[in-house]
C-alpha cells in the first residue's frame, strides 16, 4: 500500500508539474504557509490573554502590547483566509488542466488498443475506472500528499507548544489521534474495493437505462413493451451495490464513531484537568487558553491528516487501474514496421485460421486463396459463415492464429500498421455515424488532405451522387449531421452513402466493403455501384455481401461456409456448376419473388 501510494504521488506529482508548474508551485507555498499559521495565532492568543493583566493594572505599555498582539492575531487569520483562497482557486486550476492533460493521455493510449482489448468485459471494466476519475484522481494522490504534509505541519507545530505548556497531556492527546487515522485509512480501503467489485454492475445498469433514454433503443423498447423490465432490471441492479454500499458504510460508521468517542473522551478530560488546576492556581490563564486552542486545534489538524491518508489510499487506489491500463500494450503494435514505396493492391491467404478471444472453435479455417492487383471480388455467404471476420483480418485489426495473409508480398505483420490502415479504405455495414458537417463527414476519409479543401469535397459529392441530397440539407455542406447534436438526423441508408464516398477519397488503396447496401433501396443501390465502379478504376475492390443480387458483375465471387472457401468463380460458372452458390441464388430469387 505505501509503494502503491509512493508510486502514485509521483506520478501525480509529474503530470501537476507537467500541465502547470506556476500552479503547483503556488499551492505549495499556500499550504506552507498555512501549516504555520495555526501555532503562530495560537501562541500570540495566549500571550495577548497573559498580557491582559498588565493592561487593566493601567499600564499604557500593557496596553499598546495588548493592541499589537490582537492585531497580529487578526493579521493571521486574515492570511490564512487569503491562503486558502488562493490554494482553492490554484487547485481548481490544476485539476482542470491535470485533466485535460490525463485524458488526452488515457485517450491516446485507447487509441493504441487492437480491437480484441475491446470485446473484453474484463478489459472494458478496468478502461471504465481509468477514465472515470478525470482531473481531479490524477491530482488526488499529490493532493492528498501536501494536505497530509500541512496537517503533519500543523500538528507538528501544535504538539511542539503544548509540549511546551504541559508535556505529558500533549502525549496523551497524541495517542488518542492515533485510532481514528488508522480507522479512515481502513474504511476509504474498503470503499475503493467496493468500487472495484461493483464495476461491471454499474456498467450493467447503465446499459439498461440506455433502452430507456437512448434514441436508437426506445422505439424497440416501446414496441416490445420492454421499459418495466428494463426499469426492473435496473432496480435491482442498482439495489444490489446500494445493499452492499450499506453495510460497508456501517461498519465504517461504528468504527469512527468509536474512534471519534475516544479522542474526544480524552479531549474532554484533558481539558477538566486544566480547568481544574487552574482553579487551584498552578496554571496562568495564558497558558490554559492556549493549551485547550492548540488542543482543539490539533483536532482539526489530526482530521486533516486522518482525512489526507483515507483521500491518500483511495486517491492512490483510485490511479492503479490508471497505471494498469497504461501499462498494457496492444497485441498489434502500431510501432515501426516495412512502408512500401507504393501499393499495387495484390492479396493472398496461405492457411489462414483464426478463432476470436475467448471463443471455442474457429471462425475461419485453413483459408487459403489469391487475389491479383485490381480484381474486383465479391466475397458471399450466409450469417456467420466469417465474412465479416476475414476483412477484420485483412485490415489487420485482429491477428491469425495460424497461417499468413501478403498484400503486394509482403506479410502484413511486417507492414507498418499505419501504412497498412491508410491504404485500406473499409465501409462497415454499420457505418460510423460522424456528429460533424456533412463536409467533414466527406473529408474524415482522407483528412489530411481534404479538410481545407472544399472544392474537392464538392467534386466528390458531385461524382458520387450525393450533391442533390447535400444541396438540400438546411446550412448545405456547413450542415451538422447527427441525432444527438446536429441539425438533421438521416436515415441508415443516407449514413451508408456518406461512408462509402469517405471510402471512395481514399485513391491509393484497397476498397473493403462490408455490406454497405443493406440499408438502401434498388435504385440507390444501382447508383452507389456505379459509383464505386467508376471511382475503384485499377483498385483491388473486396465487396461482402449475402446477397447474390448485388455481385452479379463481380469479376470474381468466393464463396464462404464454416469459415471455409467453398467455391471460387465468376457468378455464370457458379450457377452452371449448381453447387451452394447456385442453391443460395435460387432460394433468395424465390424469397425476392414472395416478397
Amino acid at each position: 500500500m505505501i509503494v502503491d501510494f509512493r508510486k502514485a504521488v509521483i506520478w501525480s506529482y509529474r503530470l501537476s508539474r507537467t500541465a502547470s508548474s506556476r500552479l503547483l508551485t503556488v499551492i505549495t507555498i499556500c499550504f506552507l504557509f498555512e501549516s504555520l499559521i495555526p501555532a503562530a495565532s495560537t501562541a500570540t492568543i495566549g500571550i495577548l490573554i497573559s498580557k491582559l493583566k498588565d493592561a487593566s493594572d493601567q499600564n499604557p505599555v500593557g496596553y499598546e502590547l495588548v493592541a499589537i498582539l490582537l492585531g497580529l492575531a487578526i493579521g493571521l487569520m486574515a492570511v490564512g483566509f487569503l491562503l486558502k483562497e488562493a490554494r482553492s482557486f490554484s487547485r481548481q486550476r490544476l485539476i482542470d488542466e491535470t485533466g485535460v492533460n490525463l485524458q488526452k493521455r488515457l485517450y491516446q493510449h485507447t487509441a493504441r488498443m487492437d480491437l480484441a482489448f475491446f470485446e473484453d468485459s474484463e478489459n472494458l471494466n478496468q478502461l471504465s475506472r481509468a477514465t472515470s476519475g478525470g482531473g481531479s484522481g490524477a491530482y488526488g494522490p499529490l493532493q492528498s500528499a501536501m494536505s497530509g504534509a500541512s496537517g503533519t505541519l500543523k500538528a507538528i507545530t501544535l504538539f511542539g507548544l503544548m509540549v511546551y505548556l504541559q508535556p505529558l497531556l500533549a502525549i496523551l492527546l497524541l495517542a488518542a489521534g492515533i485510532p481514528l487515522v488508522i480507522v479512515r485509512s481502513l474504511s476509504s480501503i474498503e470503499k475503493y474495493k467496493l468500487a472495484v467489485k461493483t464495476t461491471q454492475r454499474r456498467r450493467l445498469s447503465g446499459y439498461y437505462t440506455s433502452h430507456l433514454a437512448g434514441a436508437g433503443n426506445v422505439p424497440s423498447t416501446k414496441l416490445l413493451n420492454l421499459a418495466g423490465e428494463m426499469i426492473g432490471r435496473f432496480e435491482t441492479t442498482a439495489r444490489s451495490i446500494i445493499e452492499e454500499k450499506r453495510k460497508i458504510l456501517e461498519k465504517i460508521t461504528f468504527r469512527l464513531g468509536f474512534a471519534v468517542i475516544l479522542f474526544m473522551g480524552v479531549m474532554v478530560t484533558v481539558v477538566g484537568w486544566l480547568i481544574y488546576r487552574f482553579s487551584l492556581g498552578m496554571i496562568e490563564a495564558g497558558a490554559m487558553v492556549a493549551f485547550i486552542l492548540a488542543a482543539f486545534r490539533s483536532l482539526g489538524s489530526i482530521t486533516q491528516i486522518s482525512d489526507s491518508v483515507a483521500s491518500g489510499a483511495e486517491s492512490a487506489l483510485a490511479v492503479i487501474p490508471v497505471f494498469d491500463f497504461l501499462c498494457e500494450e496492444p497485441v498489434i503494435s502500431d510501432e515501426g514496421g516495412l512502408i512500401p514505396e507504393a501499393l499495387h493492391g495484390g492479396l493472398s491467404l496461405e492457411g489462414v485460421q483464426f478463432t476470436y478471444p475467448k471463443g471455442n472453435s474457429p471462425v475461419i479455417k485453413d483459408l487459403s486463396f489469391t487475389i491479383p492487383p485490381g480484381q474486383k471480388v465479391a466475397i458471399v455467404g450466409r450469417n456467420g459463415a466469417g465474412k465479416s471476420t476475414l476483412i477484420k483480418l485483412i485490415s489487420r485489426l485482429y491477428e491469425t492464429d495460424v497461417g499468413v495473409i501478403r498484400l503486394d508480398d509482403h506479410d502484413i505483420r511486417e507492414l507498418s500498421l499505419r501504412w497498412l490502415h491508410d491504404h485500406i479504405a473499409l465501409v462497415f455495414q454499420r457505418p460510423i455515424q460522424f456528429e460533424a458537417t456533412a463536409h467533414d463527414n466527406l473529408a474524415f476519409g482522407d483528412w489530411q488532405r481534404l479538410k481545407d479543401n472544399p472544392d474537392e469535397v464538392r467534386t466528390l459529392a458531385e461524382q458520387t451522387g450525393l450533391v442533390d441530397f447535400i444541396k438540400d440539407l438546411p446550412s448545405g455542406f456547413d450542415t451538422h449531421l447527427g441525432r444527438r447534436f446536429g441539425e438533421v438526423t438521416l436515415s441508415g441508408g443516407q449514413w451508408q452513402s456518406l461512408a462509402v464516398a469517405r471510402a471512395l477519397v481514399r485513391k491509393d488503396s484497397i476498397l473493403v466493403l462490408d455490406e454497405p447496401t443493406s440499408n438502401l433501396d434498388v435504385e440507390a443501390e444501382a447508383s452507389m455501384f456505379r459509383a464505386i465502379r467508376q471511382f475503384a478504376g485499377h483498385r483491388t475492390v473486396l465487396f461482402v455481401s449475402h446477397k447474390v443480387s448485388t455481385v452479379q458483375e463481380a469479376d470474381r465471387i468466393l464463396v464462404l461456409d464454416g469459415g471455409q472457401l467453398v467455391e471460387d468463380g465468376t457468378h455464370e460458372e457458379l450457377l452452371s456448376q449448381g453447387g451452394y452458390y447456385a442453391s443460395m441464388n435460387k432460394r433468395q430469387q424465390k424469397e425476392s419473388y414472395l416478397n
